[in-house]
């Protein structure tokens, strides 16, 4: 909680902010001038300048109309706008969710490939081949285009990105730590596929790494979720990464990871991204709005 708030001032201090504080406590001032001028009339007419009552009376109209005009000219409201038009991002934060239910993504010798899930006559389970991916973003885009799986919006959101990208941090839920296959957990399988998108030796510009948040969350928590984004965001400042160029992805999250997302942007000053079922990718950026005295 501290700690947001310091975030909070030290992002909202401006000129315009230190000018309602001058013009507020220069009002004060001059009302503190007029009461001297005062007492000096009634007990001490030595003492008393009345030039000096005169510029201490419209010093105090003056500052304190200042003041009421820019106190509501700069009031502060929340305010959220999308854009479709921001700069990529460098940091990548994203919610991600299992594979949707009755597929499997199997590695072999550094090769992904789709397998679905089947029952036969004798309901006896076994897992067909059904596509082999390419390792290239574009590819494999269209190639999931057949089927409905929840990990086809990540590789959109990781391609609206690629060109700035340096790093996506996968923020998983709970469910991911269970095994996918074997002994191998859902998460692994999910950051080694992905990392491959970033490791093309023609194309440096567009490399990047693929991390894991340090604990899984659960996907009905919203607290989890701000948690781990505001804890990803801190980290990524740390690394001197301008907070503008660090993004929320919560495409692959439920209400919750939105909620917590939008939270997490409004206390830093970071944009949310969401691809939409039309594959179009938006950006969402909760803050603080100034309304203006004389719109």
């Amino acid at each position: 909680m501290i700690r947001n708030r310091l975030k909070f001032f030290q992002q909202k201090i401006s000129s315009k902010n230190a000018g309602v504080f001058l013009s507020g406590t220069l009002s004060l001032v001059s009302l503190a001038w007029i009461g001297d001028q005062s007492f000096f009339y009634f007990y001490n007419k030595e003492q008393f300048i009345l030039s000096a009552l005169v510029y201490a009376i419209v010093a105090f109209f003056a500052f304190s109309t200042l003041t009421a005009f820019l106190a509501f000219d700069y009031i502060r409201v929340r305010d959220l706008s999308s854009t479709n038009d921001l700069h990529k991002a460098e940091i990548l934060i994203m919610a991600v969710s299992p594979i949707s239910f009755g597929y499997q993504i199997r590695e072999h010798g550094g090769v992904f490939t789709l397998y679905q899930r089947q029952v036969d006559e004798q309901q006896q389970v076994h897992w067909i081949e059904k596509a082999q991916f390419s390792g290239t973003l574009q590819k494999d885009i269209t190639m999931l285009d057949n089927y409905r799986l929840n990990w086809q919006q990540t590789l959109r959101a990781l391609k609206a990105n690629i060109g700035g990208l340096q790093q996506a941090v996968l923020v998983p839920s709970e469910q991911l730590r269970e095994h996918m296959y074997d002994e191998v957990k859902q998460i692994h399988i999910y950051q080694r596929w992905l990392a491959q998108y970033g490791q093309d030796p023609h194309a440096p510009e567009n490399n990047f790494i693929v991390t894991i948040h340090k604990e899984a969350v659960n996907k009905d928590n919203m607290r989890q979720y701000y948690d781990a984004f505001d804890y990803e965001i801190d980290l990524a400042r740390l690394q001197c990464h301008d907070e503008k160029k660090i993004r929320v992805d919560v495409t692959g999250g439920q209400v919750t990871a939105s909620i917590g997302g939008s939270l997490a942007t409004l206390h830093n000053n970071c944009a949310m991204q969401y691809i939409n079922n039309d594959k179009v990718v938006n950006n969402y950026s909760a803050g603080i709005k100034q309304v203006q005295a004389n719109p």
